[in-house]
């Protein structure tokens, strides 16, 4: 599931379809016929030729509120006779996939899409646009930290390089703490990132002092870097600037 999607500081849970939109209940006094949609889901293929297949499935039904009138009913939002076309290696990969999870390629589909896919609500460019600026200056406050650069993607994944002074006192301390927060604060509720070294080749360029960096990127598209920073400040000594937070002997002083 996309971390959009199940809830969080800036993404609250709701209940909704699987395309994101609240769901709206049916009154128990006003209960209506089944309501009746068709669409084209992936679950077998005709016999086009050439190097992708077009996947398609029989017409589709959905009943709408007929057992549980006061139970939101669940919506399922299709587009008449839309096909999917998809490259063969791509549709045989995908139908292993289904049949070693035990699932029909239809639902294989929709759990992939749906692990990845934030809700409607969440798609928003300016939250990156906006939220990177503050991350960037959070860690800029952090000792031995300088930042290098960052950006995002055309797809809103987004990345923040920097350096660490290897020669400063909490250069270690500062790594630890980033990778704690930023790669393994919770066992099931990981933060949507990952924290790690980069470097050109050794051999042809230099030792760590000069050419190891570090890199933050989202591991998933609109995540908002300012809930990154927010949670940052949170975890990491208070205030980050002042070194004698950072000292883990310095109740002791």
């Amino acid at each position: 599931m996309h971390p959009a999607s199940a809830g969080s500081r800036r993404h609250s849970a709701c209940m909704c379809d699987h395309r994101g939109s609240p769901a709206r209940p049916q009154a128990a006094s006003r209960r209506r016929p089944p309501v009746q949609r068709s669409c084209r889901l992936p679950g077998r293929t005709d016999g086009t030729s050439g190097d992708s297949k077009r996947v398609r499935t029989d017409l589709w039904s959905s009943t709408i509120g007929q057992e549980r009138a006061n139970v939101p009913p669940f919506k399922l939002h299709c587009i008449d006779n839309m096909d999917l076309e998809l490259p063969s290696k791509l549709h045989n990969a995908l139908e292993r996939e289904a049949s070693d999870a035990g699932r029909s390629l239809h639902a294989h589909v929709v759990k992939k899409l749906e692990s990845i896919t934030p809700p409607v609500e969440a798609v928003d460019r300016g939250v990156v646009t906006t939220g990177l600026p503050k991350l960037v200056a959070f860690l800029s406050r952090v000792p031995g930290v300088k930042v290098l650069s960052s950006g995002s993607t055309p797809d809103v994944f987004w990345w923040v390089k920097l350096n660490i002074d290897l020669d400063h006192s909490m250069a270690w301390q500062v790594v630890q703490e980033l990778g704690f927060v930023l790669n393994y604060i919770s066992l099931e509720e990981k933060l949507p990132t990952v924290f790690k070294p980069v470097s050109p080749a050794p051999y042809m360029n230099g030792g760590p002092k000069e050419f190891l960096s570090w890199v933050i990127e989202s591991t998933y598209n609109y995540i908002d870097p300012a809930w990154i920073a927010e949670t940052l400040e949170g975890r990491l000594p208070r205030p980050v600037d002042d070194l004698a937070q950072w000292n883990p002997d310095h109740e002791a002083l």
